[in-house]
């Protein structure tokens, strides 16, 4: 009996060992964006779905307004002309049009972007941003700039989250961290609907019809794209800023229906990300009760989340020191919003409920 017990602890460490290298290696990698050659700037139609006022949204405005790209139009697409966020947008001198799109199945962000889709387009190039983001001055070169790759169809980034709020917005700025970590590998890569990019030849009367009967726009936009056979790029130097002040009950509605909305649109996301966590909180857990029972120097295989909280306090623009804390406990979140993501049929977005495929 006492070798069996010997047995199963060697098991046990040697497993948690393998899992430590797996999740150091992961934790120590740094991504860098991929090099292009640049040979011209794409003309470029910024869609911008609005549909009532936005946390910061009046200074989400000014920052678009202030981009530096030679070639662009933005034209922001509202339910109707009495939305709230009318008179921001022609303070801002920003063009308005009213989503006319017919679409049943559809939201009301992907009736809006289709509005425009349904019109002759003159630029190459077609970007979708949300009105909740807050774009850098480079944001809209960077994320065109692969697109001088022929084979790039789609380019993507994922935001930071900025807490300007209490704890359950310091949560949000950790949990949005892991976005940026599936963007990184090509097998949990997704398109950010929030700030994407695709060219307009992807746009034909079949596409666009099947565009109008998701309830999403980047899983549409992503299925698009690899059924064309063209890649999916991922910009991490375009990433905007969102600034968040949201409560538990925002929080815990956002964090499932994103979750949900990305299991929806790769089958990949749910699979990897239960055998990724779970593996995460095991070795969590190992690490605490091995160097309670059995040898305290075991507390080192904690290092990968002391890795990973120093790289998402880094990233964090405020409240760092609660990032680095919270880091440890993402991975339950994680894991919870894997679980109910994956029983999701419908979700609310925007004061609406729409069922998911």
């Amino acid at each position: 009996m006492p070798n069996f017990h010997l047995v199963t602890i060697l098991i046990w460490l040697i497993f948690t060992a393998l899992v430590f290298l797996g999740f150091t290696l992961v934790a120590a990698s740094r991504y860098r964006d991929g090099v292009f050659q640049h040979e011209k700037d794409f003309p470029v139609l910024i869609i911008l779905p609005c549909r009532g006022v936005d946390y910061r949204f009046e200074e989400n405005l000014k920052a678009l307004r202030e981009i530096e790209y030679k070639h662009h139009r933005i034209v922001a697409v509202v339910d109707d002309m009495n939305d709230p966020s009318v008179p921001y947008l022609r303070s801002a001198g920003i063009e308005i049009a009213v989503s006319r799109a017919e679409c049943s199945e559809c939201s009301g962000k992907v009736r809006a972007i289709a509005t425009i889709l349904e019109i002759d387009i003159d630029e190459e190039i077609i970007v979708v941003l949300d009105s909740d983001t807050m774009v850098g001055k480079k944001w809209l070169y960077y994320l065109t700039e692969p697109f001088n790759d022929s084979k790039i169809g789609v380019t993507t980034t994922f935001p930071v989250f900025v807490a300007d709020g209490g704890f359950w917005s310091v949560i949000k700025t950790a949990w949005g961290m892991v976005g940026s970590g599936m963007m990184e590998s090509k097998i949990t890569r997704f398109v950010w609907g929030g700030s994407m990019a695709f060219r307009k030849s992807l746009i034909t009367n079949e596409s666009l019809q099947f565009f109008k009967k998701n309830v999403s726009d980047d899983v549409a936009i992503m299925r698009i794209c690899k059924n064309a056979g063209f890649n999916i790029e991922y910009v991490k130097k375009a990433a905007p800023k969102i600034y968040s002040n949201e409560g538990r009950n925002d929080f815990i509605e956002w964090s499932n229906r994103q979750t949900a909305l990305s299991v929806s649109g790769s089958p990949a996301v749910l699979k990897y990300g239960i055998i990724f966590y779970v593996l995460d909180i095991f070795l969590l857990i190992s690490a605490i009760l091995l160097s309670i029972f059995v040898y305290p120097l075991f507390i080192l295989f904690t290092l990968p989340y002391f890795l990973t909280a120093i790289k998402n306090a880094r990233r964090s623009i405020t409240r760092k020191a609660a990032v680095f804390a919270i880091t440890f406990i993402t991975p339950f979140f994680y894991l919870s919003n894997l679980i109910i993501a994956s029983r999701m049929r419908s979700i609310k977005w925007r004061g609406r409920s729409y069922g998911l495929p």
